[in-house]
């Protein structure tokens, strides 16, 4: 029957391939007991797909998410946000706006994925930037790269009249004297326009007006409290907290911070304007004492494991970080892991917690690229604050003054995919149900367009444009 439809209509053929290969693959599952029900899999069958997480997932600070089962463009922000946007259209011409207020990051916005769904909603194609290129993947398996001059123009900066401003209330510390190696904590009151602020960072600064350290504490939100650890060799000298905030506004960020190195109240140095703005709050400062017992020494990272050796898609990988130091490690230490492949090592992360041994956990996405992953930590603590930084490269983790490389942890994604069309569940396994490559494709990405190029107001919108040839006649 699905044989004869196609036959007669393009439409029913692209389905009609669909439901194949979902049949042959329920099938193969359904003999493998590996098919799951309403309620999920149970303990001894294949993962539980349901809210399993993507790569693609949106990241704290997108935008709100659009269905996937509609026509949109997905643009990326300047601090790396999604930002979606609606498409509407007919005949394989959509176009979707948005308009730029004074909250918004101010920057260059690209697009980064466009999303096509047919006439019945149902998913076509999803394509992906790859430099000047498009990476198209078909619903049916299919797959292909447009580039050119139609491609050309997918990019628009924001760049609005500066209007939002920093007010600095106070900065105090716990104590106008510390040791080397002890933790000061510093209190902090600061607010923005009418957007508010998004993050303070702040860090301890040498007499000398410089760049901050390696190592700064952040408040969310801008005003509260952060705990600042003397490096244990620290110079016997008389330091200062200085910092910079972030506002919502553009993501403008202004340095809090003295204009000369005699300064003894704070000025706020706008980095976009290059100006400075005097406060009447005072100087916040620490008198450093010598500690001869002061744990000089950054800890050491043993080892870095990863298990299973082999996952599915959808299971969970646990990991396990051994460390080691000479005066002691802090309790309940998290640290962030970064996981990822040799090309890309910071496609994802998560954290571990613990002491000498540190715990934690990851669910293989299901969009992970097959392949080898490798998870590292780029940075952890001992007890005194000293920092055990670490590099990446060709599977080995390098930490600055230890003897040796060592192995990140690793694991092997499979490659071994199905994707079950209209039921919209990549299931971990071969089935031998290969796209048919003589169909032909059911939409022809021609064209992505950003207007303008340049926004520069408050209330202007940037348009997307995307134009497909629909082969099939299947798009609205």
């Amino acid at each position: 029957m699905a044989k004869n439809l196609a036959e007669r209509n393009p439409h029913d053929a692209w389905h009609a391939q669909g439901v194949r290969r979902y049949t042959r693959a329920a099938a193969a599952l359904l003999g493998l007991g590996l098919l799951c029900g309403p309620g999920g899999c149970s303990k001894g069958g294949a993962p539980d797909l349901n809210g399993c997480v993507k790569l693609s997932d949106p990241a704290p600070g997108d935008s709100p998410t659009v269905p996937s089962r509609s026509l949109y463009v997905e643009m990326r922000t300047p601090t790396m946000a999604r930002l979606t946007i609606p498409l509407d259209g007919s005949g394989g011409t959509y176009s979707g706006s948005h308009t730029f207020d004074q909250c918004d990051e101010q920057g260059s916005y690209s697009v980064e994925q466009v999303v096509l769904v047919d006439i019945n909603s149902d998913p076509v194609a999803v394509a992906t930037r790859s430099g000047s290129s498009y990476n198209v993947a078909y619903q049916g398996g299919q797959k292909t790269t447009v580039t050119g001059s139609s491609f050309g123009n997918i990019t628009s900066t924001y760049s609005a009249p500066a209007t939002g401003a920093v007010m600095l209330q106070n900065v105090t510390t716990s104590t106008a004297m510390a040791r080397q190696g002890d933790p000061v904590t510093v209190q902090v009151a600061v607010s923005g326009d009418s957007c508010g602020v998004r993050e303070s960072q702040w860090w301890l600064s040498s007499p000398s007006i410089g760049t901050p350290p390696a190592q700064v504490q952040v408040i969310p939100g801008g005003s509260g409290s952060v705990t600042l650890r003397v490096p244990p060799t620290t110079a016997e000298t008389i330091y200062f907290i200085e910092g910079q905030v972030t506002i919502k506004s553009g993501g403008r960020m202004f340095e809090v911070r003295r204009k000369t190195a005699g300064d003894t109240v704070y000025s706020i140095y706008d980095k976009s304007a290059g100006t400075y703005m005097a406060t009447q709050v005072p100087v916040a400062m620490v008198m450093i004492s010598p500690n001869p017992d002061a744990d000089k020494v950054a800890p050491q990272i043993l080892s870095v494991d990863a298990s299973p050796a082999n996952p599915v898609r959808c299971g969970t990988e646990s990991l396990t970080i051994h460390l080691s130091d000479d005066k002691g490690l802090p309790a309940g230490q998290k640290v962030k892991v970064w996981l990822g492949t040799l090309d890309n090592p910071k496609l994802t992360s998560t954290m571990v917690t613990g002491s000498e041994y540190m715990y934690g956990s990851f669910q293989i996405p299901l969009d992970a690229p097959s392949g080898a992953w490798y998870a590292w930590p780029e940075v952890v603590l001992d007890a005194a604050g000293n920092p055990a930084q670490a590099t990446f490269s060709g599977g080995k983790i390098t930490v600055a003054g230890a003897p040796q490389p060592i192995a990140a942890g690793t694991f092997v994604v499979p490659s071994n995919t199905v994707v079950v069309p209209d039921a919209g569940v990549p299931l971990p396994l071969d089935l031998g149900a290969q796209p048919d490559m003589a169909m032909p494709l059911p939409a022809v990405l021609n064209a992505i367009t950003v207007m303008p190029s340049s926004v520069t107001m408050p209330g202007m919108p940037v348009t997307v444009t995307v134009s497909w040839t629909d082969n099939l006649q299947i798009l609205k």
